[in-house]
């Protein structure tokens, strides 16, 4: 296995820790009716940076076994790598928004759904890339 996959895997089993209790707090502000963005801030670039560490560890994975997969098991994993990064990426703009402009998130969540309708053609033509010609 490789090193940095198991970095990458303790350091997201650890940040899960701080993702439950970030939600915590903001189930707690929200049922005292208190308006924080900071506690909602913190659980959304968490939650990202889970998403960012497990798009990693999947580009790790497919990259390390790129000629040991199939065309269909390669579209599979490129796909779900994609839409793990377009999660992290989404969550991260959000975050940063949240809440001083709604407007902004909305179009930031309409864009990253429509990047991930598209996730067939790029995970076709990454898979194209990687394996070899046969």
């Amino acid at each position: 296995m490789n090193p940095v996959a198991i970095v990458m895997n303790f350091a997201l089993l650890g940040s899960l820790v701080y993702c439950i209790y970030y939600q915590q707090i903001v189930i707690h502000f929200a049922a005292a009716s208190v308006h924080s963005a900071l506690p909602l801030r913190l659980w959304l670039a968490c939650m990202a940076l889970n998403f960012a560490m497990l798009a990693g560890m999947y580009a790790i994975g497919i990259w390390e076994r790129r000629h040991d997969l199939d065309d269909r098991s390669m579209r599979w994993g490129v796909s779900l790598t994609y839409e793990t990064t377009l999660s992290s990426v989404g969550l991260a703009v959000i975050g940063a928004m949240i809440p001083d402009h709604q407007t902004g998130a909305v179009v930031t969540i309409l864009i990253v759904v429509l990047a991930a309708s598209l996730r067939g053609q790029v995970a076709s033509r990454v898979t194209g890339l990687l394996l070899p010609a046969r």
